[in-house]
């Protein structure tokens, strides 16, 4: 059986597998995990543009909540790196 994950985004459950993993380091930089094997928290969007650019104007406005601190500068760079990803 597939493990799923909630996309902090959206909050739809899916496959572990089709989800972007953020994981934060213990500075609170995101990290881009794309075998998904960092032994670190982390957070899952959906590999679609409405989630990453949710998530992204979330970031700008102060109002993505999360139980762990995560850098802002890192967390938008990579969200940007993600949506150039998802374009191709």
């Amino acid at each position: 059986m597939n493990p799923t994950r909630s996309c902090v985004a959206c909050r739809k459950k899916n496959n572990k597998k089709d989800l972007y993993r953020i994981a934060i380091d213990k500075d609170g930089k995101a990290i881009y995990d794309v075998n998904q094997k960092l032994s670190l928290r982390a957070i899952y969007i959906c590999k679609d543009k409405t989630c990453l650019n949710n998530i992204k104007k979330c970031i700008e406005k102060n109002k993505f909540k999360s139980k762990m601190y995560i850098e802002t500068d890192s967390f938008l760079k990579l969200i940007d790196e993600l949506e150039i990803e998802v374009g191709e």
